[in-house]
């Protein structure tokens, strides 16, 4: 999983930290995006002492880049960085993207979150299908997407299809957890691991979940007495997504059946 921040963002200056487990990205290029345009270019090669006492790999994780033009102040909120070839962006902390994807900086993900430009960029080099395009750019939007079982078989083509469109967000093998719960209340006590925010929901009966449409990127709570809870269906022939950080508001379901949430492992 990669993680980090922008910690400084001027029209003149974007800096912060970046960092996966699984590989090194020290002496790695950076870029700073503003929608299309790449504004900055950096390497990650600055030593953070803080990072390295928290154990964030040596310690060489830091960027700093010098933008090749004057940002305007209204621009400036909108630049996200992204390393050299890479397939998500790190977004600032608390900033909405209004141009080149509907974002705010996820503290379930670290601060790296897909972005509609991120989703383009994958589905022009064939790494995603059109399917899963409309997956994540649905999860970036609303945080939730329904998904049709029409050629679905039993539980195990579930998980398949479940595994499927979550290692599409993770961008990376996920194992699935796989558990039962009594009812949709139960749903805010369910665990995803860091960096893969989300539930697959799915019942022999056919039930509902109320959820606060792009409440995931409303990340200071704000506003929550202000939501409008839409339905969304899940049932035999529809397996819901549901993003972690999003508001819901449980709803009647028929009595009986199972009721099956998929995680990705912790």
């Amino acid at each position: 999983m990669i993680r980090g921040f922008i910690e400084q963002a001027t029209p003149e200056v974007i800096s912060g930290w970046v960092y996966a487990q699984e590989i090194p990205l020290r002496n790695q290029r950076v870029l700073a995006m503003l929608d299309t345009e790449c504004v900055a270019v950096g390497v990650v090669e600055h030593f953070r002492q803080d990072l390295l006492d928290a154990g964030l790999g040596d310690g060489f994780l830091g960027f700093h880049m010098v933008t090749n033009r004057l940002l305007a102040a209204r621009e400036v909120p909108r630049v996200v960085v992204r390393l050299e070839g890479s397939d998500a962006a790190l977004l600032q902390r608390g900033a909405r993207v209004e141009a080149g994807g509907s974002q705010a900086a996820d503290p379930v993900t670290g601060g790296f979150v897909h972005t509609e430009a991120s989703i383009a960029w994958l589905r022009g080099r064939g790494a995603l299908t059109e399917q899963e395009g409309e997956f994540l750019a649905s999860l970036a939007r609303f945080g939730v997407y329904d998904h049709d079982l029409i050629d679905q078989a039993g539980v195990d083509g579930l998980e398949r299809t479940a595994g499927a469109l979550m290692e599409a967000f993770a961008l990376r093998t996920v194992f699935l957890r796989k558990q039962e719960i009594d009812s949709i209340d139960a749903l805010g006590s369910v665990k995803v691991p860091e960096g893969l925010p989300l539930l697959a929901l799915w019942g022999s009966a056919e039930g509902r979940i109320g959820v606060a449409e792009a409440s995931h990127l409303d990340t200071l709570g704000e506003g929550a007495a202000m939501d409008a809870f839409t339905d969304y269906r899940f049932g035999p022939r529809r397996l819901l997504f549901l993003h972690r950080a999003c508001r819901f508001l449980p709803r009647r379901r028929a009595t009986g059946g199972q009721l099956l949430v998929f995680t990705g492992a912790a």
